[in-house]
This record gives C-alpha cells, sequence and structure tokens, in this order.
C-alpha cells in the first residue's frame, strides 16, 4: 500500500491504522507492491492513456441534500451541474477519455447538450452502473476508472497520478474524507459496494491496490462543513458564488 501525494493535508482519523501511517510520507516516483516503477513523467509532457474514465452524475433535483442548512434547491442543484461539468472536465484534461454515468434521462439530455456521451443507469443505482462501465473497459481491453463528480478541488495532476498507477498494472484508490471512495480503478470487471465507509470495502476487493492520498481527491462535498473547508481555500474560491 503507498500512500501519494498531499497526506500531510489531510484530516482523516477513521482511514489511517499503523501500517498506512508508517507510509504517509511515500510519494513520487516510485509505485511498488508489484506494480512497473513509473517516472511521472506526465508532469512536463503532453500525456495521454487509454482509461475508460467514468464520472458517475446524480440527478439534479435531489444533488446535494445535505447542504440545504445554507443553500436552497435551486442553488443546489446549478451546484450540481457545475460540479460535475469542473470534474469530467478535468479528466478530460489530463488526457483520459471520459464516460459520464447519467442517473436518468434529464442528467443524460443535460451532458448530450455539453457535447459528452453518457452511459445513462438502466436502473440498478450507481454500483450496477459503475460494474457496467467496467465490463465495458473489459470489452474494449483497456483499464478503467471511476471518479466521483462531487470533487472541487480535484486537477488533472490528481488524476494523471491515478492513471500512472493503472499505467503501473496496479489499482488506483482514492479516499475521502468522510471514508468513502472518490476515485477508483482496475483491469478487470469489479463488484462495487458504495456507500458510508466504502474506501475498506473497495481496498479488500481491488487487485494490487495503490492508495492515493491528495487534496483535490479527498475533499468531496458532502455538508455545509465540506462546502465552507473548499471555499475557503484558493483552489475552491469558485464555490463562493453559491453561498448566499
Amino acid at each position: 500500500m503507498v500512500l501519494d501525494g498531499d497526506a500531510d493535508e489531510i484530516e482523516s482519523p477513521a482511514l489511517w491504522d499503523e501500517a498506512t501511517e508508517a507510509h504517509e510520507a511515500t510519494i513520487y516516483p516510485i509505485l511498488t507492491l508489484g506494480c512497473r516503477p513509473v517516472c511521472p513523467a506526465w508532469r512536463d509532457t503532453l500525456w495521454r492513456m487509454d482509461v475508460l474514465a467514468a464520472v458517475p452524475v446524480k440527478r439534479f433535483f435531489v444533488a446535494k441534500r445535505r447542504l440545504s442548512p445554507i443553500l436552497d434547491a435551486a442553488a443546489r442543484a446549478r451546484l450540481g451541474r457545475d460540479l460535475a461539468a469542473h470534474t469530467i472536465s478535468t479528466v478530460e484534461k489530463a488526457g483520459l477519455d471520459v464516460v459520464p454515468l447519467a442517473s436518468d434521462a434529464e442528467v443524460a439530455e443535460w451532458l448530450s447538450g455539453r457535447g459528452w456521451d453518457p452511459m445513462v443507469d438502466r436502473g440498478g443505482g450507481l454500483d450496477a452502473a459503475a460494474r457496467d462501465a467496467t465490463l465495458r473497459a473489459a470489452a474494449e481491453g483497456r483499464p478503467w476508472m471511476i471518479v466521483h463528480a462531487d470533487l472541487p478541488l480535484v486537477t488533472p495532476e490528481d488524476i494523471r497520478a491515478a492513471a500512472s498507477v493503472l499505467e503501473g498494472g496496479c489499482s488506483p484508490i482514492a479516499p475521502s474524507d468522510d471514508g468513502g471512495t472518490s476515485l477508483i480503478g482496475g483491469h478487470r470487471p469489479f463488484e462495487f459496494a458504495y456507500g458510508p465507509s466504502s474506501f475498506h470495502r473497495h481496498l479488500a476487493r481491488s487487485d494490487d491496490p495503490v492508495v492515493i492520498v491528495r487534496r483535490g481527491l479527498a475533499l468531496d462535498l458532502d455538508g455545509p462543513r465540506d462546502f465552507e473547508a473548499a471555499a475557503s481555500l484558493p483552489a475552491g474560491r469558485w464555490l463562493r458564488r453559491y453561498s448566499p
């Protein structure tokens, strides 16, 4: 297990044990646990890897209900759309092939109107939609990545760090600060188990996992405290337009 990146910027005690703390300072450029060593040359070059990167996009009218103490329904719906566009665009800038996972027809229409070609949820929920994306990737002979859409601070470098793990033959997984899974990748079809504390469930199921801890992947926008924390940082200033 390798912790990668901004570990000192994350406060997430529920994720750590003695074993993970021992690796907290392990950063680029070497990946271990059977992975082929990967040098982060993509930092200085135009870089592209053939990864199917799926971004689940929730129904806008139910998005971000936990932010209701500080944002009204219209603001939350607008924020949900803008967060999805931000994350999808960031993954594209990282050089990956993005496939949005639309939770309903309205979301699919919005995505198509912005030039993206979504896969539409067949009614099985997030776990089933994410698995369908991994089955498609397997049929196309390429690795996959699932990136959640509610990451206001995510950067292309965050996404490239995960893609570099895939290139090395291992499986990236990034915990959110509440113990969820903000990003996960692999090379074969996968059975997902999203929900509270999903990080440890997914970690146990991953082949040769490499844990990536980066601020852009750890801070997901769930509640008012997350919103305030993200908006207080330079990279999250764009969120202030939604404040009352």
